[in-house]
């Protein structure tokens, strides 16, 4: 798939005055977008070191017969690892965040909406094969507001109860972020699942 350089400009000069808020909404999404991708990639790459530091720190561990055990190591590693996986969940609900805006204010700009041919279908509320379920994540609504919860992509156990204490097991993180439940993987393919969204929604809006 052709990979986008820079968000597109949006034509405001077709969009009627009236619809204008909206589409400045849009385009503020999308010129956000790059830096969740990069935060993503950022918070991937400290969990990786601190995952290399961890190993090596209990592996020292194991190997010592009578010097003092590293363990300020392992924990500081350990740490790192959790920081890694919250600072990256909340950067996936910040990118939802933007994607639901962009589908939400799309709703409201029907002249844009007109112009991205069948990519208005996949932008659409009700959409099963849109952009939000391509999220890679599970969120589960605990507001009791009646919000309709994003799809499941990849949760090893959809069945699985809700823990009220973040949980980090192996590289899928499941915490709490704003009132809902976040479940996803801290993996190179969910990097990458980020960077494929971005990249449809700017080829989405790129009218000609």
């Amino acid at each position: 798939m052709h990979r986008p350089e820079h968000a597109p400009s949006l034509p405001f000069d077709r969009i009627p005055a009236e619809e204008r808020d909206a589409a400045r909404a849009i385009q503020q999404s999308l010129l956000g977008l790059p830096k969740y991708c990069e935060d993503f990639t950022a918070a991937l790459k400290l969990f990786e070191y601190s995952e290399m530091g961890r190993a090596v720190g209990l592996h020292q561990t194991q190997a010592a017969v009578v010097a003092t055990p590293p363990w300020s190591e392992v924990w500081l590693s350990t740490r790192w690892r959790l920081i890694a996986a919250r600072d990256a969940a909340h950067t996936i609900a910040g990118f939802a965040g933007e994607v639901e805006t962009i589908r939400a204010s799309l709703a409201l700009c029907p002249t844009l909406a007109s112009l991205l041919g069948e990519w208005d279908a996949l932008l659409a509320p009700d959409a099963d094969e849109g952009f939000g379920s391509m999220l890679p994540i599970t969120r589960d609504d605990t507001s009791q507001d009646g919000n309709k919860p994003l799809a499941v992509a990849g949760h090893p156990d959809p069945a699985a109860p809700v823990f009220e204490e973040p949980e980090l097991y192996n590289r899928t993180f499941t915490t709490t972020v704003g009132d809902r439940r976040l479940t996803y993987a801290l993996t190179a393919q969910t990097e990458s699942r980020l960077e494929e969204i971005r990249n449809r929604l700017w080829s989405a809006f790129a009218v000609p």
